[in-house]
């Protein structure tokens, strides 16, 4: 099967698509575990199709999703006249996650997680994936009664602004057929090609 490219005409795939949200929750989980430094393991994805057991209640540890995305303007079309020619459309849209922890120290594991996004090097490494930290909610403490026993969990929603690149396979112009008709009312055909 041919893809379409704007020379074909119909409706065009892009060539290049933008990350995956399953790969960009997968950068974010990995923040979470570097910043408050629970393993990566103890970052779960908030829902599974196969829940891991839940650890035990002495544990700390963080279970995370994404809860939505909203656009944040109008995309931008950018064509790149190089070889035989595409459109970037360029968009971005700001996610919203939830971190929610668990453990004796879910307070803390919070705090550490808002105060770490303001360090440099951190928002460094999520801008080279083409995230952008937009800021956090106030923790919310929303203890579970587990049996007969409280356990601490505190919901942080984060929020990200991300860079969206899609490639279209939009040609260049190798010419074109005009009709010209000028003052006197004459018409010209004029036929512009690519030297």
């Amino acid at each position: 099967m041919t893809l379409a490219t704007s020379a074909t005409g119909g409706f065009m795939a892009p060539q290049r698509a933008a990350a995956s949200w399953d790969t960009l929750e997968d950068l974010v989980r990995a923040a979470v575990a570097g910043i408050t430094g629970l393993p990566l393991a103890l970052v779960r994805p908030r829902w599974q199709s196969n829940p891991l057991p839940v650890p035990p209640l002495a544990t700390d540890w963080c279970a995370l999703g994404m809860l939505g995305w909203s656009r944040t303007g109008l995309p931008a079309a950018l064509h790149d006249g190089s070889g035989d020619g595409s459109d970037v459309v360029l968009d971005w849209v700001r996610a919203r996650f939830v971190a929610t922890f668990y453990g004796p120290a879910a307070y803390d594991l919070a705090d550490r997680l808002v105060a770490g996004l303001t360090v440099e090097q951190h928002r460094c490494a999520l801008r080279s994936a083409g995230l952008a930290y937009g800021g956090a909610g106030e923790p919310q403490p929303a203890p579970d009664l587990v049996g007969t026993t409280w356990v601490r969990r505190v919901d942080l929603d984060l929020f990200f602004d991300v860079e969206q690149r899609r490639v279209y396979p939009v040609r260049n112009l190798s010419g074109a057929r005009l009709e010209i008709q000028a003052d006197d009312g004459q018409t010209r055909d004029v036929t512009i090609t690519e030297d």
